[in-house]
C-alpha cells in the first residue's frame, strides 16, 4: 500500500500565536502563488528552513514590505547545508537569487533569533524577537520588537500520519521529521 500523505505545518506555540495578521509559512506561500495574496504590509518572517527565504523574497517581489527575517538558524548551520545544495545547482541558486531579493530590499536577517511573543488587541500590532540557542530555547540578550501588521511564522512541515493510523501501520517517532512516520519496509 502506498500512501502520499501529504505534510502539516508545524508553528510552536508562543504568547499571541492565535492572534488574527499570524499566519503560517505554507499559508502564505498559497496564498502568494495561487492567489497573488499578500499580507498587510510591514510583515516578519520567522521560522526556520529555506521556506523563509522563499516566501519574504515572494513578498518583497509581490510588492509587499517585509521588516525582517527571523531565523532560528545560526549561519554555520547554512554553511554546514552548503555541500548537500551543491549537487543541485539550480535549488542553490535559486536560493542565492532569494537571499539576493531579501539583501537588495535592506531586509534585516536575524540568525539564531526566534519570535518571543506577538502583541495586539484583536489583531496583531507588535512582534518581539530575541536571541535564541542551538535548539530553539530562548537566552539572554537583546529583545528588538517590531510594529507589524502581519507576522508569517513557520517550524518545518511534519508527515501526514492519518492515513496510515487509520489502516494501523506501525508507526515510530522520527525527531528529524518532526512527528510520527510509518514504519517503512525495504519497498
Amino acid at each position: 500500500l502506498l500512501a502520499a500523505t501529504g505534510a502539516h505545518e508545524r508553528v510552536v506555540p508562543f504568547p499571541g500565536w492565535t492572534l488574527p495578521g499570524v499566519i503560517g509559512l505554507a499559508a502564505a506561500t498559497v496564498l502568494l502563488k495561487s492567489h497573488g495574496v499578500v499580507p498587510a504590509s510591514p510583515v516578519i518572517v520567522a521560522g526556520c528552513g529555506p521556506l523563509l527565504a522563499a516566501v519574504a523574497a515572494g513578498l518583497i517581489k509581490a510588492g509587499g514590505r517585509v521588516a525582517a527575517v527571523v531565523d532560528l538558524a545560526g549561519p554555520g548551520e547554512w554553511l554546514r547545508a552548503s555541500p548537500k545544495l551543491l549537487t543541485r545547482p539550480a535549488l542553490m541558486a535559486q536560493g542565492l537569487g532569494w537571499v539576493a531579493r531579501i539583501a537588495g530590499a535592506g531586509v534585516p536577517i536575524l540568525f539564531r533569533h526566534g519570535v518571543r511573543e506577538a502583541e495586539g488587541d484583536g489583531q496583531i500590532r507588535t512582534v518581539v524577537v530575541g536571541p535564541v540557542d542551538a535548539t530553539g530555547a530562548p537566552t539572554d540578550g537583546r529583545q528588538t520588537r517590531y510594529a507589524v501588521a502581519a507576522l508569517v511564522v513557520g517550524d518545518g512541515l511534519v508527515p501526514g500520519a492519518e492515513v496510515p493510523r487509520l489502516f494501523r501501520a506501525a508507526m515510530h517517532y522520527d525527531r528529524t521529521l518532526g512527528g510520527h512516520v510509518p514504519v517503512l519496509d525495504a519497498e
